[in-house]
């Protein structure tokens, strides 16, 4: 479905984000060396050594965070379950036989009541992988994988994922194939139907979960149903869709921090100074837009004794590692005397100055620029 007037202004971010969850979350497609992680158990009935592979996962159940949420990690035919804290936050041990090392992870959070409407999938990739991503510590945190988060965004993707596969996602050729198909901008819109549905519907009965699913992950699967949802929220709600959906990108829970800060140079982008003169670093500021103000970190190599271009970059880095740059251009320069001057039909005398080309390649246009400090008559 496509969402028209306000809600539709949204979604080029919404994809820009969601397309790079599926970059985070490939790194838990692939098959790997389960190796050094392999450990050894009993004896089974044939008199073999069982190779046992342990991992621990940990992560939070949110949309907003969902206390005491029952969690599974099923991986085939097995299952290991633990129950959220208050938080949301929850950490599942898993150890199992290293013939599942290919097997996918899937992660599946319920309400802790028995009516609960709540059911959050988030599909992890296989075993051997995300065993590898763990590292020495075998504990899989949100850090090294977003998608231990089980959440709205991570139940619309793992619905879109089995669409794309035409089915549950049981390989990891499904994996990484279906996320190569997959529609991002269905998935920010099923994202913040769920989060309507969960945090929007007390004393609003048009975004209560329609009676026909018994809870979101149903709510997605259902094409029809979520579509007719969306129609009316686009019709009655739009500005409210547009709030929560961009509630849902500044969320770091629920997308990752990709915006890198923004940096604004103090004074002029590019500088002319003649040899000899001094350079004063005018500087740099920097805002993010989940940390604030930013330090910035200043390279220069700036020669005003020597004539040629310089460069001096401008860094800042925020809380989630997304770094940006700058640079300002100092060129320094043999300078004539003033050569021409002009007279403004103000009545005001211009004079310039030309950069002399004798220090660079003899093909070098001349640079020209105008004294206006203290050269105006």
């Amino acid at each position: 479905m496509e969402l028209s007037g306000k809600v539709s202004r949204h979604l080029d971010l919404s994809v820009k984000v969601i397309a790079l969850i599926f970059i985070l979350s490939s790194c838990g497609g692939g098959s790997g060396d389960s190796g050094d992680n392999a450990g050894s158990g009993g004896s089974g009935n044939s008199g073999s050594t069982v190779n046992l592979l342990s991992l621990t996962i940990e992560g939070l159940v949110t949309d907003d965070p969902i206390p005491n949420a029952n969690v599974t990690i099923t991986i085939d035919d097995q299952s290991f379950t633990t129950q959220a804290d208050e938080n949301g936050e929850y950490s599942v041990d898993v150890s199992i036989d290293d013939s599942y090392a290919d097997s996918i992870v899937k992660a599946t959070a319920t309400g802790s009541e028995a009516d609960s409407i709540i059911k959050l999938v988030s599909y992890l990739g296989t075993l051997a992988s995300l065993i590898e991503v763990a590292g020495d510590d075998e504990t899989l945190t949100t850090e090294e994988l977003f998608f231990t988060n089980i959440t709205n965004v991570s139940t619309a993707t793992a619905v879109a994922l089995e669409l794309a596969a035409d089915g549950e996602i049981t390989t990891d050729e499904s994996f990484q194939n279906s996320q190569a198909s997959i529609d991002t901008s269905a998935v920010m819109s099923n994202a913040t139907a769920i989060k309507l549905a969960l945090d929007y519907s007390d004393g609003n009965p048009d975004l209560i979960l329609p009676d026909i699913v018994a809870d979101t992950y149903e709510f997605v699967v259902e094409q029809d149903v979520i579509t007719d949802y969306l129609s009316l929220i686009e019709s009655n709600y739009a500005e409210l869709y547009a709030s929560v959906e961009n509630d849902i990108l500044t969320d770091t829970n629920l997308t990752p921090d990709t915006i890198a800060p923004v940096i604004s140079l103090t004074g002029e982008a590019i500088i002319y100074l003649s040899v000899g003169a001094t350079y004063t670093e005018g500087g740099a500021s920097a805002t993010d837009n989940k940390d604030g103000t930013l330090p910035v970190s200043i390279s220069s190599a700036v020669d005003a004794s020597a004539p040629g271009e310089y460069a001096v970059t401008y860094t800042a880095t925020d809380s989630s590692g997304n770094s940006t740059s700058l640079v300002r251009t100092v060129i320094i320069a043999d300078v004539i005397d003033v050569t021409a001057s002009h007279t403004t039909e103000a009545g005001y005398t211009v004079r310039y100055r030309y950069i002399s080309s004798s220090s660079w390649d003899s093909e070098q246009p001349r640079g020209m620029y105008v004294y206006l400090h203290g050269n105006i008559s």
